[in-house]
C-alpha cells in the first residue's frame, strides 16, 4: 500500500510515467535479491527491509500495469483491456506458484524459493526493458 500511495501521488506529475514502472521493477528486483540472501542468522532488520522493498516495488508495478493498459487501449476497449490485465495477472500467479511448487517437490523448499526469486529478478529486468518501449498517449508533455 505504501508504494501504491506514493505512485498515485507521483503518477499525475510525470511526463514519462513508464519510469515509475521501471523504478518499481528495480525495487522489486533488489528486494528479491535481498530475500534470496536471507540465511538462518540474518538480522530481523535485514529481513524486514528486503520484504518492505519488494512490497514498495509491487506498489509501483501493479497499479501502473492497469493504468498503462487503460491508457494504451482504444476508448471502446478499455473494459476488455482491464479484464485482460487482471486475467493475465491471475494466470501468471497460478502458473508461477505451480512451477515453484514443482521445484520444491523435486528438490527442496530453499531451492524452490530461490529459483522463484531468481526468476522474478529476470522478469523484472524484462519488465524494465519493455516498460521503456511503451508509447503513451493521454500524457501531458
Amino acid at each position: 500500500p505504501v508504494g501504491s500511495v506514493i505512485n498515485g501521488r507521483m503518477f499525475p506529475t510525470q511526463t514519462q510515467p513508464q519510469r515509475l514502472m521501471v523504478f518499481g521493477a528495480v525495487l522489486l528486483a533488489v528486494g528479491c535479491v535481498g530475500v534470496t540472501l536471507l540465511e538462518r542468522g540474518a538480522s530481523m532488520a535485514f529481513a524486514v527491509s528486503a520484504f518492505c522493498i519488494s512490497g514498495v516495488g509491487l506498489g509501483f508495478i501493479i497499479p501502473n500495469l492497469t493504468l498503462f493498459m487503460q491508457m494504451i487501449a482504444e476508448r471502446r476497449d478499455v473494459g476488455v483491456a482491464s479484464a485482460l490485465i487482471q486475467t493475465t495477472r491471475m494466470l501468471g500467479s497460478a502458473v508461477g506458484t505451480a512451477l515453484v511448487g514443482i521445484v520444491i517437490a523435486r528438490t527442496s523448499v530453499v531451492t524452490g524459493i530461490k529459483a522463484g526469486l531468481v526468476t522474478a529478478v529476470v522478469l523484472c529486468a524484462a519488465m524494465m526493458a519493455l516498460s521503456l518501449r511503451i508509447k503513451m498517449k493521454n500524457v501531458r508533455r
